[in-house]
C-alpha cells in the first residue's frame, strides 16, 4: 500500500491551507477534541487510533513511497477503512464520495484509508456538517 508522510503546514499554497484550516476550524466549534493540528494534517482519533484526517497532496511536498494515487493538488478527507462499515450504515454520503483506492498514512503505514477530495468551489458548511455528523458518532470524540 502507499503511503504519504505530509510536509508541515506552511509548505503548502496558502490557499489549501486556508481550506483546510476552515475544516479544521468548522469542526472544532461543536467538537474541541476533534480535528486536532499534527505536523501537516489534522486529525480525529476515536479509541487511540485516527479514523478521520484531513490532507494537502501537492507535488514536491511531502514524500510519498510508491504511487500514490491522490490525482490533483488539493485538500483530501481521508476516512479509516475500519469505521466503512459504520459510514455505511449511518452516513452514505460520505461514503459514495471515497475512492475505493487506500493509503497509509506516516507513521502507520499499515492503517488504510479512503479518500476524497474537497472539490475547488465546494461549500464548506455542507462538508463540515456532514464530517461533524460522523464524529457525533464516535462517542469518546463527542463527549
Amino acid at each position: 500500500m502507499t503511503s504519504y508522510k505530509s510536509g508541515r503546514l506552511n509548505e503548502y499554497q496558502i490557499h489549501f491551507q486556508e481550506v483546510l484550516t476552515a475544516i479544521a476550524r468548522a469542526l472544532q466549534n461543536g467538537h474541541p477534541n476533534a480535528f486536532l493540528a499534527h505536523h501537516g494534517s489534522y486529525s480525529v482519533t476515536h479509541n487511540g487510533q485516527t479514523v478521520i484526517k484531513g490532507i494537502i497532496w501537492q507535488p514536491n511536498v511531502g514524500y510519498a513511497s510508491g504511487n500514490l494515487p491522490l490525482r490533483n493538488a488539493g485538500v483530501y478527507i481521508l476516512v479509516s477503512s475500519d469505521i466503512l462499515g459504520m459510514l455505511a450504515r449511518l452516513h452514505p454520503p460520505i461514503l459514495a464520495r471515497l475512492s475505493d483506492e487506500e493509503i497509509a498514512i506516516f507513521p502507520n503505514h499499515d492503517e488504510p484509508f479512503r479518500f476524497f477530495p474537497v472539490m475547488a468551489g465546494e461549500p464548506l458548511d455542507s462538508l463540515t456538517n456532514a464530517l461533524s455528523e460522523l464524529i457525533h458518532m464516535l462517542p469518546a470524540v463527542a463527549a
